[in-house]
């Protein structure tokens, strides 16, 4: 049934009168025409999604790409540290035995001298000037022919300096290579220094080749030693023992700084500190004449011998200068001293002979 629809009353003017209560009765489906529409109701068109713009590749590349840049030193410089602290073998030396038997004084082929050589090998000349590094062919063939030399002269002891156990770009251990090379029984290696990272990096020291056997005591500074991050072939000694008549006589790997002199002469010092007064032999690289204040503290000390001016040890293919030495104790007498003539490395080696005191005469 339809709705009843009243219609409200007209006045003269024409103006509908409004009756009070009395309600216009209208259609609930119809709006009021004295009401506000309302809309929310009706059906609205559903919203526009946003649509993220698609980001070009390289923009991620570029983000990537700026991050490796701060990213890569940090890694790069974490890699260096850990290497030069951790990874390093520092004051803690390294001893190796090779096949040769060992040379002990009841032995029918013992004699009562000991031949001594001293050489700075500065690596072998493994690195050239400035970026530059010889092959793994050229390096092999200068280690043999300096054992091929060192196999003439026959030297008991071998003290060396500046030589490489590590080298990333012509990996050769040095002086293991000349150990087993020339005959020796055993072979000591102190570090001095250790840079780089743990896949490229390059290890250096002194070594002491022997036929008799060795103890090895340590590998203490110098003063004046540089941070680890240096290149510094003077940072520590070698110390190692041999046994002569059944008595120790201490052996140290030498090589000064080629700095300040104020440094070299506090090295001097310390070098015959830490003897202590016992029976040594301090063999190697003391980066000044005989005449310079660094050998005072070992002339004044009274234990060893006197150094030797001549003949001259460096450089080698022109040698001007005297700064390899071979001190022994001062009870030993020195049958003969010569230097050899060499190129193969940057200093020629000092040999020098020995007649050990008779053990009576020792004690």
């Amino acid at each position: 049934m339809p709705p009843i629809i009243r219609l409200p009353e007209i006045d003269g003017t024409g103006q509908p009168l409004c009756l009070a209560g009395c309600p216009t009765v209208t259609d609930e489906r119809s709006p009021s025409p004295h009401s506000t529409p309302n809309f929310s109701d009706a059906p609205s068109e559903p919203p526009a999604r946003s649509i993220p713009r698609a980001r070009p590749p390289q923009r991620g590349f570029a983000k990537w790409g700026v991050h490796l840049l701060w990213l890569l030193p940090v890694v790069g410089v974490g890699l260096f540290v850990l290497n030069g602290l951790l990874l390093a073998r520092g004051t803690k030396p390294h001893y190796a035995l090779t096949m040769a038997p060992a040379l002990v004084e009841e032995t029918p082929w013992h004699s009562r001298t000991l031949k001594v050589l001293a050489w700075d090998l500065d690596q072998c000349g493994a690195r050239k000037p400035g970026l530059a590094f010889v092959t793994r062919k050229e390096l092999r063939d200068r280690l043999i022919a300096i054992s091929e030399l060192i196999n003439r002269e026959q030297p008991d002891l071998v003290v060396l300096l500046n030589v490489l156990t590590e080298f990333t770009l012509c990996d050769i251990n040095q002086p293991r290579s000349i150990a087993e090379a020339t005959g020796m029984h055993c072979w000591a290696y102190g570090e001095t220094f250790q840079v780089g990272l743990p896949f490229l990096r390059v290890m250096g020291g002194n070594a002491i080749l022997s036929r008799r056997p060795l103890e090895v005591l340590g590998n203490p500074p110098l003063p004046g030693a540089e941070p680890f991050w240096s290149v510094d072939p003077s940072r520590r000694a070698l110390w190692c023992q041999i046994q002569v008549d059944g008595q120790p006589v201490r052996v140290g790997a030498v090589r000064l700084s080629d700095g300040s002199a104020d440094v070299r002469l506090a090295q001097a010092r310390h070098l015959v500190e830490a003897t202590g007064g016992a029976p040594s032999l301090l063999a190697g690289n003391f980066q000044a004449a005989p005449d310079d204040p660094a050998f005072e503290p070992f002339l004044a000390a009274k234990q060893w011998g006197e150094p030797r001016s001549e003949p001259p040890t460096q450089p080698a293919a022109t040698p001007r200068r005297r700064l390899d030495q071979v001190l022994a104790p001062a009870g030993w007498e020195l049958v003969h001293e010569t230097v050899l003539d060499t190129d193969l490395a940057s200093h020629r080696p000092v040999l020098s002979e020995f007649r050990l005191p008779e053990p009576s005469d020792a004690r």
